[in-house]
């Protein structure tokens, strides 16, 4: 895909597509036809030498196929992941996101409004904080399980505790 745009962008980049990746493609012809919607190698690889412009198929393929790619990356990362450790450094992350002045300034203060709430209702404003963070309470596939216990912990701890909770190992 990067070979073919180059044949049409730019005359002095790297414009070729290895053999290997031929060779691949080739060999995996069946899948790729059964995967994007009848796709055929043999047109493809015509296209490419003659440097035409891919077809809206082509395209399109390309496209799902590097969707396909980010989300396998995105799957391994996620499985991979340690909740545990993940959780202190995604609210220090959050917490000084945007910041228009001094960034600790701005993480103490975000800190501060939702961990220096009443206990009562502390909880309900850590879970929609690390919603807005982008967790989910669903487990859909795949994800990172943050066990609930682990939440209600992060939930209880004063402004101090959960400030010395992010803020470990950083200056």
């Amino acid at each position: 895909m990067i070979a073919w745009r180059n044949r049409s962008v730019h005359y002095l980049a790297d414009n070729e597509a290895s053999e290997d990746a031929w060779n691949t493609i080739k060999s995996n012809k069946d899948e790729l036809y059964s995967r994007f919607s009848g796709l055929t190698v043999e047109p493809l690889e015509k296209g490419f030498q003659l440097s035409a412009p891919p077809s809206f198929k082509e395209t399109a393929s390309f496209i799902r196929a590097t969707h396909e790619a980010v989300r396998q990356f995105d799957e391994f990362h996620i499985r991979a992941l340690d909740p545990v450790s993940f959780l202190p450094d995604l609210i220090w992350h959050t917490v000084g996101m945007n910041s228009q002045e001094d960034v600790n300034v701005t993480r103490r203060k975000r800190v501060q409004s939702i961990w220096g709430r009443d206990e009562s209702e502390r909880e309900s404003r850590v879970l929609s904080f690390l919603k807005n963070c982008g967790l989910s309470e669903g487990k859909g596939d795949p994800s990172a399980i943050f066990d609930k216990a682990l939440i209600s912990e992060v939930s209880r701890f004063s402004f101090r505790e959960v400030f010395s909770y992010i803020g470990k190992g950083r200056a």
